[in-house]
């Protein structure tokens, strides 16, 4: 109980920040990006967070809101619906 409540508590930390996909910038989120049918990593994430959900924050760029870790999982947000996403912003 306690490693899922210290889980808990470090996915919604103060320093984490829900951000719209819109105003991101990731080549995954251009228009017109298309899935690579065989790219085996993404499928295999995209298995895990249909079971799990998105369960970590993406790292982003302030200055810019750029993605810098978390590009298939942005992907995977807009490709099921999502508008929003937990960001943690890197200095």
């Amino acid at each position: 109980m306690d490693v899922c409540v210290n889980k808990m508590r470090k996915i919604l930390s103060a320093s984490n920040t829900i951000v719209a996909l819109k105003d991101l910038k990731c080549k995954r989120l251009e228009e017109g990006y298309t899935e690579h049918s065989q790219d085996k990593i993404y499928q295999e994430l995209e298995k895990e967070l249909l079971k799990d959900g998105l369960k970590e924050p993406i790292f982003v760029h302030k200055s810019d809101m750029v993605v810098i870790r978390g590009n298939q999982r942005c992907w995977f947000a807009k490709k099921h619906g999502y508008t929003h996403i937990s960001v943690e912003y890197e200095k």
